[in-house]
């Protein structure tokens, strides 16, 4: 149950999204769904990720990359997390006007989602691959990297509507 105020902080496609502090330097942030379903989804992918990368045992990516699951799903709301760290594209100097001081992590991270990518097998999983890579190669603002744990985080793999449904029509087919 969100206990503090939020505030507004603009739309996504589903709904209204506000920012809430939570203790932390970034707060959270609450996403508002107007549809049940897509809230459903949403919250699945998400779970469903942070799995994937769990469950990857031949790489052992959990050591530089997870997914958050949201912290609370309420009937028409989830709430993320917003990681204290550094933004993935302060990493790479050409993105940046003031770099963070460089990581030996970056090139691991890198080199851990090609081989993730290569793995994926099963239509979730190479789904999942694909929209995790893709936040990683673009620099996404939703990728921090929290040093004291040497780790990347995907706070929010943002999927569009298409990508949405998408997950929604694999997930309803049974696919792995």
């Amino acid at each position: 149950m969100i206990a503090e105020p939020v505030f507004a902080d603009g739309e996504t496609p589903y709904g209204p999204e506000y920012w809430c502090r939570d203790g932390t330097d970034r707060g959270s942030v609450v996403k508002v769904f107007r549809d049940a379903d897509e809230l459903t989804a949403y919250a699945d992918l998400h779970a469903a990720a942070h799995l994937w990368v769990h469950e990857d045992y031949e790489h052992d990516a959990w050591h530089v990359l997870d997914v958050d699951e949201p912290l609370e799903i309420g009937e028409d709301f989830l709430l993320i997390r917003r990681r204290p760290g550094i933004y993935l594209r302060s990493l790479i100097p050409e993105l940046t006007d003031a770099p963070a001081p460089p990581t030996e992590r970056l090139p691991l991270l890198r080199a851990t989602i090609d081989k993730l990518v290569a793995a994926a097998s099963e239509p979730r999983a190479r789904f999942i691959a694909a929209m995790v890579a893709e936040r990683i190669r673009t620099a996404s603002s939703h990728v921090i990297f929290v040093e004291r744990e040497r780790r990347f985080y995907v706070e929010d793999l943002e999927p569009d509507r298409e990508q949405l449904q998408r997950w929604r029509s694999l997930s309803a087919n049974g696919h792995a």
